[in-house]
């Protein structure tokens, strides 16, 4: 019996662990959370290109954020010299939410 019971721990401990979300998986689920989510061809097509993009090619600009935000750059620095062009506003402000709420929450009351 005992051995059972070490075998359904260790099965539990297994599961967690290949079922937990990684901090880039979480990122990209918050960041598509916070994209708009109206009915205009413009938003639909967005959000279905970001559910489609592999998070290693979209989740080093989240990582960016935060690296300039810990250089000393605000928001607005940050978005409208490096994200805005780019990403347009909407997912340049959803993937700066998702950052500051998965990857650098300490840097969350600055503007």
């Amino acid at each position: 019996m005992k051995k059972y019971a070490n075998c359904l721990i260790a099965l539990l401990v297994f599961s967690c662990c290949v079922y937990a979300e990684s901090q880039e998986e979480k990122w990209k689920t918050i960041f598509l959370k916070y994209l708009p989510e109206d009915s205009s061809k413009e938003s639909v097509e967005m959000r279905e290109y970001f559910k489609k993009a592999p998070v290693e090619g979209i989740y080093p600009f989240g990582a960016g954020i935060c690296e300039a935000l810990k250089e000393g750059q605000h928001k607005k620095d940050i978005l409208e010299k490096s994200y805005y062009h780019f990403w347009g506003v909407p997912a340049s402000d959803a993937m700066y939410k998702a950052s500051i709420e998965v990857i650098c929450p300490e840097y969350k009351a600055r503007g």
